[in-house]
């Protein structure tokens, strides 16, 4: 009987801090598929990294995009023992937003480095098809957006990243409103979902059900037991997507205040999460709104003390009157 035949490549990159190593998987096609238990291991403790995290504090989750590249690992591993919860990668294509970032490889290179959860923002077009790739490296929370220039499946792409073990969440343009998530936020897991060669191309659609059959019924019934919902986060772009640096957007304080009392009107609970523009001078305007975890990318990174600009970020509070 023939099996999947997986050749791994891996490159040292010293500019990376000097600890990280890109590995390179070539899948060749295979007549039958052989399956390992491995990869179940790491979507429970995917899942371990993000639930042991409370909703009634506020997360910080310092975007990578603000980091100096060349020391990558060191300034991940800084932020991390200055006190911050999350990692936030921004991944973008080019096509979605006008700008290239980074890919599956520097996800995988990462996950050694830090046991915070790798916060994953998808800016491209068609991320169904990259989804398997950055759940297989490392991604503990996979965000996709809503819009059609993105995917026009949502329900189905989502229900694609739970099915691989990942927290799912749902990503909004300032432009975009909440009515275009309303039939997904409240929605349950569909575990009937499936994936045909025919919606994408052979390599994925292998992966995907590779990585679905490492799940198996365990995972299913553990899902079905908590009741899980389809969407753990929704991300609410505070600025337009593409570049980092920008100033926040005034308007999406109301869509952040909307969108906590449409999920307590529907019963449901995810991370809000905020994204451009946030820093310790105004954070404490989009946690009033409802808000429970704040990317801050070069109010971090940018920082002369990150563990400073983290504490003023949980911190932020509404400046006092001054009386005249």
């Amino acid at each position: 009987m023939s099996t999947a035949s997986l050749c791994s490549s891996t490159t040292q990159i010293n500019g990376f801090g000097g600890n990280l190593k890109l590995q390179k998987t070539n899948l060749y096609q295979p007549s039958s598929l052989t399956f390992t238990r491995r990869n179940f291991r790491t979507v429970v403790k995917a899942t371990s990294r993000v639930d042991k995290f409370s909703k009634s504090d506020v997360i910080v989750s310092p975007s990578i995009l603000s980091a100096n590249f060349a020391k990558l690992g060191e300034q991940v591993k800084a932020v991390e023992l200055a006190g911050c919860d999350w990692i936030h990668v921004d991944v973008m294509d080019g096509r979605f937003v006008p700008n290239i970032t980074i890919g599956p490889l520097v996800v995988d290179a990462l996950r050694p480095v830090t046991d915070l959860p790798l916060d994953v923002h998808l800016m491209i077009v068609e991320p169904e098809e990259r989804v398997p790739d950055f759940i297989k490296a490392g991604a503990d929370i996979v965000s996709v957006h809503c819009e059609q220039s993105s995917t026009i499946h949502l329900h189905r792409t989502v229900n694609q990243i739970k099915s691989l073990g990942a927290k799912a969440g749902v990503v909004l343009n300032p432009a975009t409103p909440l009515s275009v998530i309303e039939y997904v936020l409240d929605g349950e897991l569909s575990f009937s979902v499936s994936y045909s060669p025919c919606s994408f191309r052979r390599g994925v659609w292998l992966r995907c059900l590779s990585e679905l059959s490492h799940i198996g019924a365990q995972q299913e019934a553990k899902l079905k037991e908590e009741g899980a919902r389809l969407v753990d986060l929704v991300l609410i772009m505070s600025v337009n997507p593409g570049f980092g640096g920008q100033s926040f957007i005034e308007s999406q304080v109301k869509k952040i205040s909307d969108l906590r009392r449409m999920c307590v009107e529907k019963g449901v609970n995810p991370w809000i999460e905020v994204d451009g523009g946030v820093g310790p001078k105004n954070a404490y305007k989009v946690i009033e709104a409802g808000a429970n975890a704040l990317v801050a990318g070069s109010a971090v990174f940018g920082a002369k003390d990150y563990a400073e600009a983290i504490r003023g970020i949980k911190a932020s509070k509404r400046p006092e009157p001054v009386a005249v």
